[in-house]
């Protein structure tokens, strides 16, 4: 059992100090977090998207939280667009980060993304487990 957390809809960064408590004690109970990344459809095409800010689920805010908590499982939710680079950046260099894919075909993933998910298990589509090489 873990957390997780809609930031675009909950209006917070991940890698707001405030918020850290729940990181630790998830850590400490070996408990994942999952974090939804990238746009939502939520709001879209609606006047000021329903005064959701797309900038709270940039992939990039989890990189400190993942280095602030090296023993904290995050699983990043969907595949990171329009930020889908910066989301490869972070799995690449934090071990203890993982992307699924949820939401979004194959088709729709940029080339970087369909190369990395094809050659690491840190990334998941919804019906395959979250595994580590």
């Amino acid at each position: 059992m873990g957390l997780k957390f809609q930031p675009a809809l909950q209006a917070f960064y991940p890698n707001d100090r405030r918020f850290y408590p729940p990181w630790e004690k998830c850590a400490e109970l070996k408990n994942p977090v999952q974090f939804h990344t990238g746009t939502t459809g939520i709001g879209a095409g609606l006047p000021g998207g329903m005064g959701i800010k797309l900038e709270y689920c940039k992939p990039l805010l989890l990189d400190a939280v993942a280095a602030d908590f090296p023993e904290l499982t995050i699983i990043a939710c969907h595949p990171s667009w329009p930020w889908q680079d910066e989301m490869i950046a972070v799995l690449v260099h934090k071990a203890n980060v993982y992307n699924e894919l949820c939401g979004w075909l194959p088709k729709y993933f940029s080339d970087a993304l369909k190369k990395r998910s094809a050659a690491d298990c840190k990334t998941s589509l919804c019906s395959a487990p979250i595994t580590r090489p």
